[in-house]
């Protein structure tokens, strides 16, 4: 995310940047809490970090078990989900490496997977599925809007933020995922049987494998059967190359749902609707109408449009705050907010939704083009022409409420790695990602924001001093 000033010099900071390789140890920086799974080639620990308490994740994989092609796939996977900013999509926060052993730390998601969810319930309700199958279309569309494609879909990797009943899904584990060129086709047969779509089978297939995938998802949420199955992988592969299925009779499932289902079981990926067209289908609309009771918050837009930093390092550190603090809280209640106002689901705000819930939801405001302008010029940091999921955050948390001089503290301190009570610029650059000679401006640019008495260094009063002048004016 490009977070840019009034001033000639931009500082180039993006959502990935955080989340580079740590070169402290692991058991420095984190405390083992107790072992979650394991799989062929790695273990998952529930871990806590030592300066905030959060709990995170850390997968850890066995250097021994690999290929330097699997090796590779690795790399890819921190890479694909550092750059992506979604609230359905699992957040990713570093890595470290030793000679046997990658360690990869991500957000705790404490609600289980979805498979198990639905063998509990059997089936759910089309107001149940729809708000599970609308968050789920909303990161596949995010991300084939970016050129990722998923290639896995189903229940176990897509698991719940939390154990409250309507917690958030995230998608998670994108060993399988690759960037794709423009038409690119693949011939890689990777998946799960039950959701694996006819033509990654055929081993020539593009993005849209992932929306089949979702249409057996659906199906699966609404009847409680997978709608090709078998008693082998090879039985369940036949009927899928067929395409041929049919609804199970006497559930009440409305003839919308169906339609949908069918397009998103459509044998040829060349007539099945892509995710985007996807969410703007009437049951979808309906489903959101019925589902929600929340109208866009005057308070959030009035922080959108008031939102404003002085310096660029106040906007990095925020930014970092977001993305990284466990805020559960606050980021739900501020996700049907956002929700209400992306209207075609795709889990980013462009022009024409902010402009549509600013003339429903503030009055008297002026020029509604030049005033929504003014907003994506301060928000929208990495100049895509949409405002992601941590732009609003950064935009709108309620930072009075959610950071003090406690949190301030513990960012300072996971900056300092030498624990020496001052930030260097070695320090600031690698925790910024703006090392090497290249940085060299944009990091003096960062130090001169915070380093009051120009000696070099960032004190704990002087990041006090930068961070409280922020905060002291903010929502």
């Amino acid at each position: 995310m490009s977070v840019s000033t009034d001033k000639q010099t931009k500082v180039n900071i993006q959502q990935s940047d955080f989340v580079h390789e740590y070169k402290s140890k692991l058991s420095t920086d984190y405390k083992i809490v107790k072992k979650l799974g394991a799989g062929a080639f790695s273990e998952v620990f529930l871990i806590q970090n030592r300066v905030t308490n959060n709990l995170e994740c850390a997968k850890i994989i066995e250097r021994s078990s690999l290929s330097s092609f699997e090796n590779e796939d690795i790399m890819n996977e921190i890479k694909t989900l550092a750059d992506m900013d979604h609230p359905n999509i699992m957040k990713i926060k570093g890595y470290y490496q030793t000679n046997n052993h990658i360690y990869i730390i991500s957000e705790y998601l404490s609600g289980g997977e979805l498979f198990d969810r639905i063998i509990e319930a059997h089936n759910f309700t089309e107001s149940q599925a729809a708000r599970l199958i609308d968050q789920i279309l909303s990161a596949v569309s995010y991300l084939h809007k970016h050129n990722i494609i998923h290639r896995d879909l189903k229940p176990e990797n897509i698991v719940f933020e939390c154990k409250d009943k309507d917690a958030l899904l995230k998608i998670i584990d994108f060993g399988t995922s690759k960037k794709v060129a423009k038409n690119e086709k693949l011939k890689s047969r990777l998946g799960t049987a039950y959701y694996i779509a006819p033509e990654v089978l055929g081993q020539n297939y593009d993005m849209k494998c992932d929306v089949w995938s979702c249409g057996v998802i659906l199906y699966v949420f609404l009847f409680g059967i997978p709608p090709f199955n078998g008693k082998t992988d090879e039985d369940i592969f036949d009927k899928i190359k067929k395409g041929v299925f049919k609804f199970p009779e006497g559930q009440k499932v409305s003839e919308e749902a169906k339609k949908l289902i069918t397009k998103m079981l459509t044998k040829s990926p060349d007539q099945r609707p892509t995710a985007d067209a996807l969410l703007k289908e009437p049951w979808f609309v309906k489903m959101r109408e019925k589902s929600s009771d929340l109208e866009s918050n005057v308070l959030v837009m009035k922080n959108l449009q008031d939102f404003k930093s002085k310096y660029e390092f106040q906007k990095a550190i925020l930014l970092y705050f977001v993305n990284f603090f466990d805020i559960k809280e606050e980021k739900t209640r501020l996700y049907k907010v956002f929700k209400s106002m992306d209207k075609d689901g795709d889990g980013q705000l462009d022009k024409a939704e902010m402009k549509e819930a600013f003339s429903k939801n503030v009055k008297g405001v002026g020029n509604a083009d030049d005033d929504i302008n003014a907003i994506f010029d301060k928000i929208d940091v990495n100049h895509t022409g949409q405002i992601d999921f941590s732009e609003f955050l950064l935009a709108t948390f309620d930072y009075k409420r959610g950071i003090h001089e406690k949190e301030l503290r513990q960012i300072f301190s996971i900056i300092d790695k030498d624990k020496s009570g001052t930030l260097d610029k070695n320090e600031i650059g690698e925790f910024f990602n703006l090392s090497g000679p290249g940085k060299a401006k944009e990091l003096e640019l960062l130090m001169n924001d915070a380093d009051t008495n120009k000696d070099g260094l960032i004190s704990l009063d002087e990041f006090f001093g930068v961070m409280n002048a922020f905060l002291k004016t903010s929502n």
